[in-house]
């Protein structure tokens, strides 16, 4: 088997999922159509009916403290947080595992722009020494060469991808577990009922509403990045087929 067979097969190891790249779909939902969402709140609360004052001899509504925050029972917030830090953790190793094999696959784009390089002087000699035969073959091979160096490129595309995608799965996991804590702390509140400090319970129920929107602007992340994958993955199939057409 010759050189550029083994390095053909050695990329195409590469874009193979991994054991953790299956497990991190399998079990932390990888994909985004799969990711781990919130539960239903179990308990919803909407505006209270205005209050009325007297003013000259009409009546005029008052607004009343709002209460909008809409919780959930503490088993299920921590059974949430529990699988939200568990992905979060398996997209971190992910990340790592694709920034290893970019480093492996740029590896195999620089021999291709070696090889190219080799081949260009060994042309420019051909046509020197007027050996046409020879520079012609050299040419279709340059030519096979710079498809096999695009395949290898674009398979270096994924793994970017993959490590974006992954990226943006631990913001997502961190704001969720980050909510949730909003979330178990309010709960606290709540269960003091008419002893809790309610400007402390204002300012939690506004900063776990802050941590809720900046969580559903990660998982928007995570759907664009999971677009941006495969969008690269296509590429890889398209430059393999450009690879074997030119066979």
């Amino acid at each position: 088997m010759n050189h550029s067979c083994l390095l053909m097969l050695f990329a195409l190891t590469l874009i193979m999922p991994s054991p953790l790249a299956a497990q991190s779909a399998g079990e932390a939902a990888a994909d985004s159509a799969d990711a781990p969402t919130p539960e239903a709140p179990t308990h919803t609360r909407t505006l209270e009916m205005p209050r009325q004052s007297v003013i000259g001899s009409t009546l005029s509504p008052e607004p009343q403290r709002p209460r909008l925050v809409d919780w959930r029972d503490e088993a299920t917030v921590r059974d949430e947080r529990d699988r939200m830090q568990r992905y979060a953790d398996l997209a971190q190793s992910e990340a790592a595992a694709a920034k290893t094999r970019a480093i492996q696959t740029k590896a195999l784009v620089d021999v291709k722009k070696s090889e190219i390089s080799a081949l260009d002087k060994r042309i420019k000699d051909a046509k020197k020494a007027k050996l046409d035969a020879e520079r012609k073959s050299l040419e279709a091979e340059k030519k096979r060469q710079e498809l096999m160096r695009d395949f290898f490129d674009r398979v270096l595309d994924v793994e970017f991808a993959r490590d974006e995608r992954s990226t943006a799965q631990l913001d997502y996991g961190r704001a969720i577990v980050r909510t949730c804590d909003f979330e178990l702390q309010l709960l606290g509140m709540y269960a003091l009922g008419d002893r809790a400090d309610d400007h402390a319970m204002l300012k939690a129920e506004q900063q776990f509403l802050d941590s809720w929107k900046l969580a559903a602007s990660a998982r928007e992340k995570v759907a664009e990045r999971e677009q941006s994958l495969a969008d690269r993955k296509l590429r890889v199939y398209k430059a393999w087929m450009d690879h074997i057409g030119a066979k």
